[in-house]
């Protein structure tokens, strides 16, 4: 169920990345943040992973709402 949830998070951002504002992240940030969601996974720290997940994303959302084709 994961794989499928992302993979349909992937179909969606690749119709839309190039509508986005654009991301004013450094690459080490995102590496940070996969690796915060990974450590969090591995100790099974459920709120932590949710945690980690929710900032991952939030950057996306962001940028959603940049463009006014947010919530």
């Amino acid at each position: 169920m994961v794989n499928q949830l992302l993979g349909a998070f992937w179909d969606v951002y690749r119709t839309l990345q190039h509508d986005l504002a654009p991301v004013a992240q450094e690459a080490d940030d995102v590496a940070q943040r996969h690796r915060d969601i990974y450590d969090a996974l591995r100790a099974g720290d459920r709120t932590a992973a949710a945690a980690a997940m929710a900032a991952h994303f939030r950057g996306i959302r962001d940028r959603l709402e940049l463009d006014g084709t947010g919530a």
